[in-house]
């Protein structure tokens, strides 16, 4: 009854909203320039009393929400999102088709197949149930007809890799309509994954955030962050960011709590840089790896990843003496069973940028696992100035091409462990020249280049069978790759 109460309190709440605010002319927002997340201006409304029901004390103003998507060349993207802005009041406008209506673009190919532009999935958890709207028989899975967005749910939005030129690379998500209510009620699952959606304009920490159920809590994780409580003496292990309208926390209890976000004095809001020099595909999920370094390597180290047998599975930037690279991994004994090593970016002020690689003993990355059972393990890893001795040049590497099979276009990345002429070169099964890709002098270091699947002329070359030749002063490497239509 109590929810039923708050439901219909809300409903009032915007109808009053959607009277007395008639006046205050356009929707405002300030726009975060790095993020692209517009924090939304609420509008004051005079004389609006506490609702009796619930003890509101202020009604939604219209508002505007905005979440930028990049749709990367020669990587898997992942967005963890929720809406903190919806326009409760118009029919069916929170129906999925309608919130996420840019993601669901699609377009003909040159065979007159009609496919997604830009998006694999949209992945959401209800009551533990994990969902999804995915491409299905040339079409959008039917859910995303009657799937209706809430202020609470969190969501994984699932990017494929950019394969043509014909459509924008970023592109935004724009909700005009109401914020939520700051103090709207919703249930907690224990012993499972709750996907939720900070929704409250002010960043605050995590531990006050959720302030009355902290002790409870045995996972926080947004995509740049993992608290997990220790198995062994109840502490929470990790490292944490304010949440900032619009993210979405991935949390497991002991029990089952009908939750509000608690309100403590707002925080300034702090966005984790990206890795920038090294690539790798993000997966739904990630194991997080806690590395903390000594005080001298602060400044020397720009960017630290984490390699299995050669591919890189994550990267952090170095802001502070702990630090978490998040591992997309398909099994967490990749970390331990694997070889694995370490990839430095590094520079100083005396030296230009540098990039170097460590193998790691398995003795070093410690795998513990949390309060909350075996499926939410992580590693700790300590780095010490003396580990910098141990740090060697990349060697001549061509890595395989991703993704393959490909259509209509493919990235081919490679490591140089010195500077110098380089040729990068694609033939036909025959060996004839198809396509000259690179031919210039480049640093040391990692490279990738995308090839759209054309020859020397721009015309397009028919499916098969493809040779990619790297070559420098001193190497010659060669792969195949396959052009599928």
């Amino acid at each position: 009854m109590r929810r039923k109460l708050l439901l219909v309190s809300t409903l009032i709440s915007c109808l009053i909203f959607s009277v007395q605010g008639a006046n205050n002319g356009d929707i405002q927002t300030l726009r975060n320039a790095s993020t692209g997340i517009a924090i939304p201006i609420i509008y004051s409304l005079e004389g609006n009393e506490a609702n009796p029901t619930t003890g509101l004390k202020e009604t939604p103003g219209l508002s505007s929400w905005e979440y930028t998507f990049t749709q990367n060349a020669d990587t898997d993207k992942w967005y963890w999102l929720s809406f903190p802005v919806l326009d409760t009041l118009t029919v069916k406008a929170t129906k999925a088709y309608n919130v996420f209506k840019p993601l669901f673009h699609t377009h003909f190919t040159e065979d007159l197949e009609i496919v997604p532009t830009y998006l694999e999935g949209i992945y959401w958890r209800e009551a533990g149930v994990t969902n999804r709207i995915s491409w299905m028989m040339n079409d959008w899975t039917a859910n995303h007809n009657y799937h209706v967005v809430t202020y609470p749910q969190g969501y994984k939005v699932h990017l494929m890799p950019r394969v043509s030129n014909d459509y924008p690379e970023s592109f935004f998500l724009q909700i005009n309509g109401y914020q939520a209510p700051a103090r709207l009620h919703f249930p907690i699952y224990s012993g499972t994954e709750n996907w939720i959606g900070y929704y409250l304009a002010e960043p605050q920490m995590p531990e006050k955030a959720l302030a009355s159920i902290w002790d409870d809590v045995l996972v926080a994780k947004t995509k740049d962050w993992c608290l997990i409580r220790s198995a062994e003496n109840g502490e929470m292990i990790g490292k944490s960011l304010p949440l900032t309208c619009g993210e979405m926390l991935v949390m497991v209890t002991r029990n089952i709590h009908n939750f509000s976000w608690s309100r403590y004095t707002p925080v300034s809001a702090i966005r984790k840089s990206e890795p920038k020099f090294f690539v790798f595909d993000e997966k739904q999920d990630y194991i997080p790896v806690y590395v903390r370094l000594e005080k001298g390597l602060l400044g020397k180290i720009k960017e630290i990843s984490i390699n299995v047998r050669g591919d890189c599975k994550g990267a952090v930037v170095v802001e502070d003496s702990l630090e978490q690279i998040s591992a997309y991994l398909d099994n967490p004994t990749e970390l331990i069973d694997g070889d694995v090593e370490l990839g430095f970016y590094f520079t100083g002020q005396d030296i230009d940028p540098e990039l170097g690689y460590m193998t790691l003993e398995p003795s070093r990355l410690q795998g513990m696992y949390s309060a909350a059972g075996h499926r939410y393990p992580y590693f700790e890893l300590k780095l010490r100035e003396a580990d910098l001795a141990g740090i060697v040049p990349p060697k001549f590497a061509l890595n395989q091409n991703y993704p393959n099979p490909f259509n209509p276009a493919t990235t081919i990345s490679y490591q140089l462990p010195e500077s110098g002429k380089v040729r990068l070169e694609v033939y036909n099964l025959k060996g004839q020249l198809v396509k000259t890709l690179i031919d210039g002098t480049q640093v040391s270091g990692l490279h990738s280049i995308v090839w759209n699947g054309t020859d020397t002329k721009n015309r397009k070359v028919a499916s098969g069978v493809y040779l990619y030749r790297l070559s420098s002063q001193h190497n010659v490497q060669t792969k195949r790759m396959l052009l599928m239509k």
